[in-house]
């Protein structure tokens, strides 16, 4: 028999399991929210790690560059120049005669083209002009030469503005060779491009490294400005010798120049 008390006993054991439901979807909702969180927490945390990885990582290479091997070349060649400094007299023409008889003996051919003498002096002349004249007067298209003027303006704003790490430069690098291999232009134009901005990759490592910075900050400034400044003079030589001679040109052309720059910017006491 169905009795009032019945009827009790029946409605607090429905309040009871419609507790215990609400309980379990709030449970299960407060679960989806929490791996949700956890998982977006996670996705910043890979993010915030992918940043501050490419951030740590201050070698000069670039993986994604098929022509990255030039700008390893150029600081071999250049190592080697300074190396023999005090043996090179502390001479202009004795440093970029060198460094074009040691690139040809290690990596170029007999009839290697190079730059010469005259012609280096020529692209340092524009050194004021952060060497734009320089691009103006080679023979490579529109796009190219945008291309090149971007690479510029990252020197320039590093000697004009504030002082940066070496990983923040080489990621302004890395960005415009990305925007780079995706251009299109032809593969040559690529080529001579990508081994351009290898070399400002790896002369920029080589400089601020070898330049040492001082202790002292007025010291510090002047030679934070150098190896910005003879890191350009290379690339100046690189796509100057790109346009002369073919991609087989970049890099000569840029140990040639940086060379006659060591002479510029550092001359040696060879006393």
């Amino acid at each position: 028999m169905f009795t009032v008390s019945n009827k009790i006993k029946i409605t607090k054991t429905m309040k009871k399991t419609n507790h215990k439901i609400v309980f379990l979807i709030l449970l299960i909702i407060g679960i989806v929210s929490c791996n949700s969180d956890d998982f977006q927490s996670k996705n910043n945390e890979i993010l915030i790690t992918s940043k501050s990885d490419s951030r740590i990582d201050e070698g000069p290479s670039n993986a994604l560059n098929s022509w990255d091997e030039s700008g390893a070349i150029h600081n071999e060649v250049l190592q080697k120049v300074v190396d023999n400094q005090h043996k090179l007299n502390n001479d202009f023409n004795s440093y970029v005669t060198y460094a074009s008889e040691v690139y040809i003996a290690d990596y170029g051919n007999p009839n290697q083209e190079t730059l010469g003498t005259e012609r280096v002096r020529t692209i340092l002349a524009d050194s004021l002009n952060f060497y734009k004249n320089r691009v103006l007067e080679t023979t490579y298209s529109e796009s190219v030469k945008t291309r090149l003027f971007d690479l510029i303006n990252i020197f320039e704003t590093v000697v004009k503005g504030d002082e940066i790490g070496y990983s923040e430069f080489k990621a302004e690098i890395v960005n415009l060779e990305n925007d780079i291999i995706n251009d299109r232009i032809s593969l040559e134009e690529k080529e001579i491009l990508l081994k351009t901005t290898s070399v400002a990759r790896y002369s920029c490592y080589f400089w601020i490294n070898e330049l040492q910075l001082s202790n002292n900050r007025s010291e510090r400034r002047r030679k934070w400005w150098k190896w910005a400044i003879v890191g350009l003079a290379d690339v100046a030589g690189g796509f100057v010798g790109g346009s002369l001679m073919g991609p087989a040109g970049a890099v000569v052309g840029a140990v040639e120049t940086s060379s006659g720059a060591l002479d510029i910017i550092e001359p040696c006491d060879c006393n």
